[in-house]
């Protein structure tokens, strides 16, 4: 951990540090009748006790320290607490000079091994540097009449750490689980990249033994008669015919079965189905996400051209993930208009909606692929308005698909 990392970790703890040693030198100051060399001895001893206290939250790593350098640095601070209270009661002032012992108390909690002993052990001692010097200046019952304020402040303290420890150390888990989802899902999409692109490969590899072991083999047959029809052609007619014939109905053969691998390639996932159809599946899934999904259909549904059915089809894929994922809505409604001369979809919901509509990549390839069809994307929302998306596509700029010819 940098040190800018732990000085934002124990911003908090530090300043609640000075607030309560200032507050307790206040109180001390005022209440108290000092002389210059006293004075100086106190704020002195205040000085170090509060600068040894930052140093150690800064750079001390008290769970991985040595053992031997975690007591040492608690000795010598115990030291310097014996010395402010002896100094305070000594001059009348003990209201508030035990309040120094608390960040002690809190510290402790972080030794390693067993915490919970050394706290305990820590705890007594710093009861003790209140509690010796109060005895010898106001007498024993005076000091156990305190004793019973200090012991609870105590014990609030070492609780209060310890939750606040256990609150840290699940904060500490999950951003370290956080890290580790994100390494996994960094890992995924590169498993998911190298499996994409394995399957285009395998692809590749089958249409490559497709063309091999079919129009490989249409090709290799044609040769082998056109040879042996330019061979005995002169010599013997109709057998040279004949093999020029049978070569030209491999040729066919292999043209057709050429023509039926291009139609498999070509053919489209949408063929023969209606865009309601299409969108059911769409809407199915917003309702198992909790939403109420509702599909209106204006018009009597015709068949369209694939791009278009496709730049429609995809409008609708991408408004839907965003209702789900961003709108905070309860209700979507998708409206499909079989008007004379264009094709129209809406998609409205209920949601947060926002002051301005911010458009993803999503968003822009819908309309550009829209666009290209001579069509128009238009998307309105407001705070409290939900999100609006209506795409419309002309009837006559809508293309006929174009058939392949060999």
């Amino acid at each position: 951990m940098t040190l800018q990392q732990r000085l934002e970790r124990e911003r908090g703890g530090i300043l609640a540090l000075v607030v309560l040693v200032i507050s307790a030198y206040v109180v001390v100051l005022l209440q108290g009748s000092y002389s210059p060399t006293q004075l100086t001895l106190l704020l002195t001893l205040g000085s170090t006790y509060l600068g040894l206290s930052i140093l150690a939250s800064l750079y001390l790593n008290l769970q991985r320290a040595p053992l031997w350098l975690s007591l040492s640095y608690f000795a010598l601070m115990l030291v310097l607490v014996t010395g402010i209270n002896y100094m305070a009661m000594r001059n009348q002032s003990f209201a508030m000079s035990w309040l120094v012992v608390l960040p002690l108390i809190s510290q402790s909690m972080e030794i390693y091994p067993r915490p919970l002993l050394w706290n305990g052990i820590i705890s007594i001692l710093a009861l003790a540097t209140c509690i010796l010097p109060m005895t010898l200046f106001f007498g024993l019952e005076t000091a156990l009449q305190t004793a019973i304020f200090i012991i609870p402040a105590i014990l609030f303290v070492a609780v209060f750490t310890r939750v606040a420890q256990r609150e840290r150390e699940a904060r500490e888990r999950v951003e370290h689980l956080a890290q580790a989802l994100n390494e996994v899902n960094q890992k995924l999409r590169l498993y998911a990249a190298q499996a994409e692109e394995l399957a285009t490969t395998k692809e590749r590899n089958r249409l490559a033994r497709d063309i091999h072991d079919s129009l490989g083999h249409y090709l290799t047959v044609i040769n082998v008669q056109l040879e042996a029809a330019q061979t005995i052609l002169d010599q013997d007619r109709d057998r040279g015919l004949a093999a020029l014939q049978k070569a030209q109905r491999l040729a066919q053969e292999g043209l057709r079965e050429v023509r039926q691998s291009v139609k498999t390639l070509r053919e489209s996932p949408f063929e023969g189905r209606l865009l309601p159809e299409l969108l059911s599946p769409l809407l199915e899934a917003c309702q198992a996400a909790g939403l109420i999904a509702l599909l209106q259909v204006d018009g009597e549904p015709y068949p369209v051209a694939e791009p278009v059915q496709m730049a429609l089809y995809r409008a609708a894929q991408e408004g839907l993930t965003n209702v789900r994922k961003h709108a905070q809505a309860q209700r979507v409604e998708v409206t499909l208009s079989y008007e004379p001369d264009q094709v129209a979809l809406t998609i409205t919901d209920d949601g947060q909606g926002a002051a301005a509509a911010n458009v993803g990549f999503g968003l822009i390839g819908i309309e550009e692929r829209v666009t290209l069809l001579g069509g128009r994307v238009q998307i309105k929302t407001a705070p409290g308005d939900g999100f609006h998306l209506h795409v419309t596509i002309p009837k006559l700029s809508i293309p006929t698909p174009h058939s392949l010819s060999l």
